[in-house]
Formats: structure tokens, C-alpha cells, sequence
């Protein structure tokens, strides 16, 4: 799955933050980013269809 830099960079950022927060913020925030990655893979995979379609 190929990546967006902005989203690398967006990942990255959230990452380090939450080593910063207490393990309660850090679970929490790991848990946005899993389900924001679910979502960007989703969109990247539905996009390629649309491509292979056309």
C-alpha cells in the first residue's frame, strides 16, 4: 500500500505525540490512528478499483 508523504508525516507527528501523553491519551490516540489507517486504505483500495474499472 503505497502512502500519501502527508499522511506519513501526519503518522509520525501522532506518533510522537503520544509518547508525550499519559498511557490512557496514548491508547486512545493509537486507536484514532489505527482506525484512520483502516479508513486511508480503504480509499487508496476503492480508488485503484475505479482506476482498473475505466
Amino acid at each position: 500500500m503505497k502512502m500519501k508523504p502527508i499522511y506519513q508525516i501526519l503518522s509520525v507527528a501522532l506518533f510522537f505525540s503520544t509518547l508525550f501523553i499519559d498511557s490512557f491519551h496514548t491508547s486512545v490516540s493509537l486507536m484514532i490512528l489505527g482506525i484512520l489507517f483502516m479508513q486511508m486504505s480503504m480509499i487508496t483500495d476503492i480508488s485503484e478499483l475505479k482506476k482498473e474499472r475505466s
